[in-house]
């Protein structure tokens, strides 16, 4: 007889045994389907052969787990004598490395003694007094449409820049191009592309097909349902933006049409031109680095926070010979590269005659430049148009400051107006682009001359408790072997004192020139006035401009020496603070090996302890995916199961719907059938009632006429029988 307990006993041990291994699947498969014999002796004799496959299978999973094993172990000694190696490898490259920085030290000391023995051997120039330019001409008429020259010939733009946007006629603006991207809420100028550094500075480099122009020339603004425009400019400079600058964080913002360069644009560009916070774009000082900061700007809402933490370091410089312009602001490029531990991309520019259209470029880590200015258009000549999409006659600019919360407006208002009036922070660059101008010729002086290296610097202005310091900040001195280096700086600090002394001297004799040549011109105002004819006047004043002219040449070329001078000696400090740099790293190096021997020792434990918790983290992470998989089937199954019932209750309530509606529409029906019987029936009853009623006049008029048939018949009386 079959027992109910047995069976139901050997139909669980599938499912039990099926987690032991998946060699046993076949094996256990076979158990279901073998019936339990009635004799006590087969049961057995089965019982006896799964136990010993059992037996079997588990010497083989211990055979292949020492296998694992073994095989862990000879990984675990690969993995040992590989890290051995890698480390003796990094030891031997960090000795070599050392070597070659005690040797480059030792050639550093031989030049810096050169150096110190030509400063030695050369005298220190002395300064010519200042003296003032002749009155400047009159101002140039100014142009109809702001920061656009009606005597350029912008051809170039209109053909080049037609196929990536359109141009537009703006009232009060002339010509604009919009580019195809401004359809884009999001997109706005210098954002896409990156910050090179060139010998003129901070250079932007883009592969927008618009770049090459739009960036470099003219102004950008904002109109309404239009976005960002751009107006042609003559003038190329490095990028037409205001800088602004904190501990953590750098910004931009591109500059308005009608900002005139050849006055140059300092650190008051802020209240000059009405720029806003919002104009501006901040990044992360460690992301400026990146090729492009699209999506790297901070939100509005941290905009204005990061705008008081900041000071505007605006310096564009125009260079008149050239009709271009050098960028003189923005952050210090050591700073930079401190920030983003890595080296900033260098590139080229390069000066011609006229622009050069350039396309997008395919390696963008070497980008160049060509400056030129934009010709002026032939005399009486053809004026060429570009194509105009659209006319807009009164166009309403975007103010920036709207976006601003205007309980904060005040205060901002109020930041920029007193950093315009501080003096503009003195930024030293690793590598500051050095203004060179030609020499100019006899009779013509520029509107605004070099600053003298006899005048006195403008105190630094007040920056935020959380501003960096501008001028650097220096390392850990570590004291040389040799004495050199102290000695080294010892005499350039005698060199500064030396220069400065002189420079105050040349600011007093600049004083006492002056106030002379005032009594001089006066005098000979007063003598030409009396006695001399207007021909000798003329005379006179022509010899004394040549006497200005050639004292000014004079001190300039002095200036020249003295700037020399100057930059020898930030050489030379340069090269004092590389030797400290690389003593620091030797230190540093020696140290490292020191402790190379215990990191050794420490990375087997580490690593084993990183295996461990990488598999345990694996583990978990496969744990709560699984979970989260499963959470997400099972939301998805309710979500479909939802639909479904949804879907099916409107079905039913659509059905529902549709009875009642041919429910109503038979209701119809029947009741207009009703209708209809019950007017036959009526039109019956009364067809039948006027049968009935003609019958009984047929009837009638048949028993009048029987009536009268039969008085007919009826024999008449005797008149006589009354």
């Amino acid at each position: 007889m079959n027992n109910p307990a047995r069976r139901t006993s050997e139909r669980r041990r599938p499912s039990f045994v099926m987690k032991l291994h998946p060699l046993l699947l076949p094996l256990i498969a076979l158990l279901p389907a073998c019936k339990p014999s009635t004799e006590p002796e087969t049961a057995r004799q089965e019982m006896e052969k799964t136990r010993a496959a059992y037996e079997q299978q588990a010497a083989d999973m211990q055979r292949r787990s020492e296998d694992l094993q073994r095989q862990l172990a000879d990984l675990e000694r690969a993995m040992r004598d590989k890290e051995n190696a890698e480390l003796r490898a990094k030891l031997e490259a960090i000795e070599k490395e050392n070597a070659k920085l005690m040797a480059d030290a030792d050639e550093a000391r031989r030049k810096s003694q050169q150096l110190r023995d030509e400063l030695a051997s050369q005298p220190v120039p002395r300064a010519t007094p200042y003296v003032p330019p002749a009155p400047l001409p009159a101002p140039a008429p100014r142009f109809e449409h702001p920061g656009s020259d009606p005597a350029a010939d912008y051809s170039m733009f209109y053909d080049s820049l037609r196929p990536h946007g359109r141009w537009l006629e703006v009232s009060g603006y002339g010509y604009a191009f919009r580019p195809s991207q401004a359809d884009r809420p999001s997109w706005r100028p210098y954002i896409d592309g990156r910050w090179v550094w060139t010998d003129r500075g901070w250079t932007w480099s883009t592969q927008e097909p618009f770049g090459w122009a739009c960036y470099h020339y003219g102004r950008w603004t904002r109109v309404s349902r239009h976005g960002w425009i751009w107006t042609p400019g003559r003038e190329w400079a490095p990028a037409w933006v205001s800088w602004r600058h904190g501990r953590d964080f750098v910004g931009w913002a591109p500059l308005p049409p009608g900002v005139s360069a050849q006055g140059g644009i300092g650190h008051d560009c802020d209240a000059r031109y009405r720029l806003s916070p919002t104009s501006y774009t901040f990044i992360s000082a460690t992301d400026f680095g990146r090729s492009s900061y699209v999506n790297c700007g901070l939100p509005t809402t941290r905009v204005t926070t990061v705008f008081q933490q900041t000071v505007n370091v605006t310096s564009i410089v125009y260079v008149a010979q050239q009709n271009t312009c050098i960028q003189r602001g923005g952050p210090a490029i050591d700073w930079v590269e401190k920030q983003c531990r890595t080296r900033v991309p260098r590139a080229t520019v390069r000066l011609a005659d006229r622009p050069m259209p350039l396309g997008p470029r395919a390696d963008r880590d070497q980008p160049s430049f060509v400056a030129a200015p934009v010709p002026l258009a032939v005399k009486d000549g053809p004026r060429h148009t570009p194509v105009i999409a659209e006319r807009i006659q009164q166009p309403v600019l975007l103010d920036g400051w709207k976006e601003v919360p205007k309980d904060q407006q005040a205060g901002l208002r109020e930041v920029i107006e007193r950093q315009s009036r501080q003096p503009a922070p003195q930024l030293i660059l690793a590598d500051t682009p050095v203004l060179t101008t030609p020499k100019q010729p006899t009779g013509l002086l520029t509107e605004n001359p070099p600053a003298l290296v006899g005048q006195p610097k403008e105190p630094a202005p007040e920056l935020p408790d959380n501003h960096p310091d501008f001028r650097g900040v220096n390392g850990p001195t570590v004291s040389m072997d040799d004495g050199k280096a102290a000695e080294l700086e010892r005499q350039l600090l005698t060199k500064k004192e030396e220069l400065a002394r002189q420079q105050a001297e040349a600011e007093a004799m600049q004083k006492k020139m002056i106030a002379e040549q005032e009594k001089r011109a006066a005098e000979a105002q007063e003598k030409e006035a009396a006695e001399m004819s207007a021909k000798e006047a003329a005379a006179q004043r022509e010899k004394q401009e040549a006497e200005m002219i050639a004292q000014q040449q004079e001190l300039a070329r002095k200036q020249a020496e003295a700037e020399a001078m100057r930059q020898q000696i930030e050489e030379q400090e340069k090269q004092a603070t590389a030797m400290r740099a690389q003593q620091e790293a030797e230190a540093a190096k020696a140290a490292e090996m020191a402790a190379a021997q215990q990191r050794e020792a420490q990375m087997r434990a580490e690593q084993e302890a990183a295996e461990r918790q990488a598999m345990a983290e694996a583990q978990q992470r496969e744990a709560a995916m699984r979970a989260q998989q499963e959470e997400a089937e099972r939301q998805r199954q309710m979500e479909i199961q939802r639909q479904q019932q949804e879907a099916a209750m409107r079905a039913q309530q659509e059905a529902e719907m549709r009875a009642r509606q041919e429910e109503a529409e038979r209701q119809r029906q029947m009741e207009m059938q009703r209708q209809q019987q019950e007017a036959a029936m009526r039109a019956q009853q009364e067809a039948e009632m006027r049968a009935r009623q003609e019958e009984a006049e047929r009837q009638r008029q048949m028993e009048m006429q029987r009536q009268q048939q039969e008085a007919a018949q009826r024999p008449q009386p005797a008149p006589g029988n009354f």
